[in-house]
C-alpha cells in the first residue's frame, strides 16, 4: 500500500507541474507576452524531475511485485517494514 501511495503522490506532483506550466504558458499567449522569462528554465527542469519520480515510483512498484510473485511463501517481503525499507534504499540509489 506505501507504494501505491508513492506512486499517487508522484502522479499528482506530476500533475500539478503541468498544469502551472501549460497555465503559464497559455496566459503568455493569451497575451503575446515574447519575453524570456527567468523561471524558464527551472520550471522545465522541475517537470523533467517529477517525470523521473513518476516513473521511478511505477518501477519501484513493479520491482515490489515481482519479487512478491517469486517468493510468495516469505510473509517478510510483503510486510510494511519490508515496504519502507525497499522505498527508501530505491530512492536513495535512484
Amino acid at each position: 500500500m506505501l507504494l501505491v501511495v508513492n506512486s499517487c503522490l508522484s502522479v499528482f506532483m506530476f500533475g500539478c507541474r503541468m498544469i502551472s506550466l501549460s497555465i503559464f504558458t497559455l496566459i503568455n499567449d493569451v497575451k503575446e507576452i515574447e519575453l524570456k522569462d527567468s523561471l524558464c528554465n527551472f520550471r522545465g527542469y522541475f517537470c523533467y524531475v517529477t517525470a523521473g519520480l513518476l516513473d521511478s515510483s511505477f518501477l519501484l512498484q513493479a520491482v515490489y511485485r515481482y519479487i512478491c510473485v517469486i517468493y510468495p511463501n516469505r510473509l517478510f517481503i510483503q510486510s510494511i517494514k519490508f515496504q519502507s525499507l525497499f522505498f527508501i534504499s530505491f530512492n536513495i540509489f535512484i
